[in-house]
């Protein structure tokens, strides 16, 4: 196992923990669900359902963040100066608002930064 997975696993676990707990001690308020935008506001008027709901965006944006990361560093091999100005901002963007980082990255990944490796000698042979 990689280092870079250990933070997802951390936080997966805790968020695992944390989920369970909120079931099994009754702690969540009567109208709180999953299956209503109301509902889920009140589950976010909970301490402990902003808790767990803030780990739930923790493991995303790590995992996301460490895709786009392996993803341009290995099966891109992009320079340098073209990861810190095309990925890290897409790094922040995923940070701060998950799913937009990641489709940034998405369409920049197929607009302006170089082909996948393995495509480029497949074509080759």
């Amino acid at each position: 196992m990689t280092l870079s997975l250990l933070p997802p696993i951390y936080h997966s676990i805790v968020y695992t923990l944390s989920f369970v707990s909120l079931i099994v001690t009754d702690s969540l308020p009567k109208d709180a669900s999953f299956d209503s935008l109301q509902g889920i506001t009140t589950l976010f008027n909970n301490p402990n359902g902003v808790f767990v709901g803030w780990v739930h965006y923790l493991v995303f944006d790590l995992l996301v963040g460490r895709m786009i990361v392996m993803d341009a560093a290995i099966n891109r091999d992009i320079p340098y100066w073209l990861h810190i100005v095309v990925v890290c901002p897409c790094l922040v963007l995923t940070l701060m608002a998950g799913p937009m980082g990641w489709m940034s990255y998405f369409i920049l990944s197929h607009t302006i930064l170089p082909p996948l490796v393995n495509s480029t000698k497949e074509k080759k042979e």
